[in-house]
């Protein structure tokens, strides 16, 4: 989200500089779409993190469940195994729900840096899935 900040900052110093021209109102116009477009961008990734966060959390919730029903029907031995398996995995959905309610909250200032670490997190996470 910098090079957004960034670009914008560009573009409106451009949009100043221009004022003098007689094209000021055409650089204010390309200035106001480019912005524009670098948001609908924005929202279109943000968007996409967020169906592909929603479907990992099912794929956590099914994994559960097929734990629990494993367990009705495993002996103690058994049991222990599934149960440290279910613990590790209901980490891993807690830590989902956190980067969720982040990715909820105005993260705009950091998105790349968010990008990077939820990537980060599930590649560390998963592996050990």
């Amino acid at each position: 989200m910098k090079k957004l900040f960034l670009s914008t900052l560009i573009l409106a110093g451009l949009s100043f500089t221009a004022c003098n021209n007689a094209n000021s109102s055409d650089v204010r116009e390309e200035t106001a779409e480019a912005v524009d477009e670098m948001q609908e961008s924005f929202e279109t990734e943000r968007a996409e993190l967020k169906a592909s966060m929603e479907e990992m959390g099912r794929d956590i919730d099914n994994k559960i469940a097929e734990i629990d029903a494993k367990m009705e029907e495993a002996g103690d031995d058994m049991k222990a195994e599934l149960e440290q398996q279910k613990a590790k995995l209901q980490a891993a959905k807690n830590d989902l729900d956190r980067e969720m309610e982040e990715l909820g909250n105005e993260i705009a200032d950091n998105w790349e840096q968010f990008k990077q670490d939820f990537n980060n997190w599930k590649e560390e996470t998963f592996d050990e899935l």
